[in-house]
């Protein structure tokens, strides 16, 4: 297995992406080696990366091993790694169940638990 490169892109900057497509792809393959484990470059700040006239339309967001299942918040023109977790062959996040092992792996550590909600009575 490989690695999973997760990047943002700007809606506002995809034409300037585009126009300039191999220069973005060269970028952003050139500072996917610099995220540290938590998403963020060697000096601590988010990676953005030009494209064309376009000063931030790319966010290197992870670099992370396929056998490792990143949990990433998206909005507000930013996208932020909360958290991933090494989970080998079994690195699955499509059913819901698998989802809720994945919250539960990463909550632990931050000391935090997951807890179905009692059902409510009719």
């Amino acid at each position: 297995m490989g690695y999973n490169t997760m990047v943002l892109f700007l809606n506002d900057g995809l034409d300037q992406a585009r126009k300039n497509a191999t220069e973005v792809l060269a970028l952003v393959d050139r500072h996917c080696q610099s995220l540290r484990h938590d998403g963020m470059g060697r000096d601590g700040r988010r990676v953005e990366l030009p494209a064309g006239n376009h000063a931030n339309a790319v966010h290197l967001v992870s670099c992370l091993h396929a056998d490792e299942v990143a949990l990433i918040a998206a909005g507000g023109n930013y996208a932020t790694l909360l958290g991933s977790v090494y989970m080998g062959s079994a690195a699955g996040h499509h059913t819901e169940e698998q989802q809720l092992e994945l919250l539960k792996a990463i909550l632990d550590p931050m000391g935090y638990h997951v807890v179905r909600k009692p059902e409510k009575k009719p």
